[in-house]
């Protein structure tokens, strides 16, 4: 009979998939440092034009019976805005930080980007379509306009009316930033078609 001792080793080699390192960069978010001491009459004067507030909410509800639904709304409307505003500027950051890791290739290529083929090419370029801005309520509207600011350069601003004289529409202004291409920064409506816009070279704001 065979020896059931009798061993043998076999030994095979796999292969190992090469390791790949892939980074993301995006923009750090600004940041403040903020100090404050609380103490007890700070913490007295909180609570005591909280309880003013409360006390003229009381005297609105209080007015007359005719207008009470109106001031309902009107408290409910106030204390929503509270409440948004409240988380307004860190929503904003939220959104961009989320946008920017979205669209975080079109940023690079926007840097980045270069055709090589632009080298034998006589005084010719290529272009690379990167961001669509679009809004809901302007798509019935012509853009009549466009002027980029020199203070932020990320910023700029549309105007969109109608060409069509005989049959005047309304406008809009619309600001967008590169940092969040989804949606506007900022919306202005006019009772009339915008034709030009540009910001002040002074006020960046205006």
């Amino acid at each position: 009979p065979a020896n059931q001792f009798n061993f043998s080793e076999r030994a095979s080699q796999t292969f190992n998939n090469p390791y790949r390192e892939r980074g993301i960069q995006t923009e750090p978010p600004p940041r403040a440092n903020f100090t404050s001491n609380a103490n007890q009459w700070e913490i007295y004067d909180a609570y005591m034009a909280d309880l003013a507030k409360q006390e003229k909410a009381k005297e609105k509800k209080a007015t007359t019976k005719k207008d009470d639904d109106k001031k309902r709304k009107t408290l409910q409307v106030e204390s929503t805005t509270d409440d948004i505003t409240r988380v307004d500027e860190a929503a904003k950051i939220m959104e961009r930080m989320i946008n920017q890791n979205t669209f975080d290739e079109i940023s690079q290529d926007y840097k980045f980007w270069d055709d090589t083929s632009d080298e034998y090419r006589d005084q010719e370029g290529s272009l690379l379509p990167l961001w669509r801005f679009s809004y809901e309520p302007a798509k019935r509207l012509a853009v009549t306009s466009l002027s980029w600011s020199k203070y932020y350069y990320d910023l700029f601003a549309t105007g969109h009316g109608s060409y069509d004289y005989l049959k005047p529409t309304r406008g809009l202004v619309l600001c967008y930033s590169l940092k969040n291409p989804s949606f506007p920064e900022y919306v202005f409506e006019t009772d009339s078609g915008v034709m030009c816009l540009n910001f002040h070279k002074d006020y960046p704001y205006l």
